[in-house]
């Protein structure tokens, strides 16, 4: 909206789409009075920019990660931490119902949905490609150490009820990874598509996706890169039709597993984020039960198959950083939520 308006701490003066907006306090907010009077929220989507901004004081709230946060803490700058707001997977698109154009029985990594042998085939090309990513690498080299290795990336923390102690982070072993695409038979390897694009939960997308082909080449795959922007590629997403290119997704976590679920792994969603068509019962079920209890019992059962699975490759769970001017002297951000917010409470 270009003249939004509602019941928060800030009143919305003037904007332009893609460049900027500015708001200004409302005096004796119920909730929260902001400290500052006036805010500008500019849109600097190059880290590099950004960052110069933050050095030069034309800023004083800006996202930076990976070689930035160095350079950032270098340059005086305090960071400021979100720890465990993102999870990351790659999508492996393709896994999908037959009347979807990204349906693909012949494509390794999904099967043939009606040959058990082609699906037993499908789940250890899926196991071949996790175990081919040195994931301790990203998490250090990436992600500076702010973020861990994770067992379960599909919108389950260990915070939801049925969180299983037994789940384990796959880890690395590509001469496995070999063995297992050969007993796929697919020894030789074969081609996939990936897009190395920039979202919101996931800037530093290209980075990740680079480090997951990178790893794939050395266990025989062809690794075609194929860039595309967010913006064009998310309707595609939406439609089902990739051209099975896959991509790396970040996501926050939701109250509970199934409303992510809901949208993302069920072929009546807006998204494929997994796998359509295989869970859809299990989610109305879960969706239907009104007992907690048996609620988190039934969503841990899913949770195991989807664990059990790996229809995604898994890279982990990591903080989402700001770098902050020594104007800001305190910032109370949400748990577990990725974005900017909470700017009334800057002080």
């Amino acid at each position: 909206a270009l003249h939004p308006i509602g019941t928060g701490p800030f009143r919305h003066v003037e904007g332009k789409q893609g460049d900027y907006h500015r708001f200004e306090a409302v005096a004796n907010h119920w909730r929260k009075t902001p400290a500052f009077k006036e805010l500008v929220v500019r849109r600097i989507p190059d880290p590099a920019t950004r960052l110069a901004g933050l050095r030069a004081g034309e800023i004083d709230i800006g996202n930076v990660f990976g070689d930035y946060l160095d350079q950032a803490r270098k340059s005086g700058l305090r960071i400021h931490e979100t720890a465990n707001a993102a999870c990351h997977w790659v999508v492996l698109q393709g896994q999908t119902t037959p009347d979807r154009e990204d349906y693909c029985p012949t494509c390794p990594w999904a099967g043939d949905p009606k040959d058990p042998k082609s699906q037993e085939n499908a789940r250890k090309v899926r196991l071949a490609l996790n175990l081919a990513v040195n994931k301790k690498t990203i998490v250090s080299a990436l992600w500076k150490g702010m973020g861990a290795e994770a067992p379960f990336m599909y919108w389950y923390y260990p915070f939801h009820k049925g969180f299983s102690k037994d789940w384990k982070v796959p880890p690395y072993d590509p001469e496995r990874a070999k063995k297992l695409l050969a007993e796929a038979g697919h020894a030789g390897g074969f081609e996939v598509r990936v897009n190395p694009l920039v979202m919101t939960y996931a800037l530093d997308g290209p980075d990740m996706v680079e480090a997951v082909a990178l790893d794939w080449e050395k266990i025989g795959i062809k690794v075609r890169r194929v860039p595309e922007a967010f913006s064009n590629f998310l309707p595609k997403n939406r439609a089902r039709k990739t051209n099975k290119t896959h991509w790396v997704y970040g996501s926050p976590p939701f109250d509970e597993p199934v409303l992510a679920w809901q949208r993302c792994i069920y072929s009546k969603g807006p998204f494929n984020l997994l796998a359509d068509g295989p869970y859809d019962e299990d989610v109305d079920t879960i969706s239907r039960e009104l007992d907690g209890e048996k609620r988190a019992r039934i969503t841990q059962a899913l949770g195991q198959k989807l664990y059990s699975e790996y229809h995604g490759v898994m890279l982990g769970v990591r903080s989402l950083t700001w770098a902050v001017s020594k104007k800001v002297n305190s910032w109370q951000t949400l748990v577990y939520v990725p974005l900017e917010n909470n700017y009334e409470y800057v002080s």
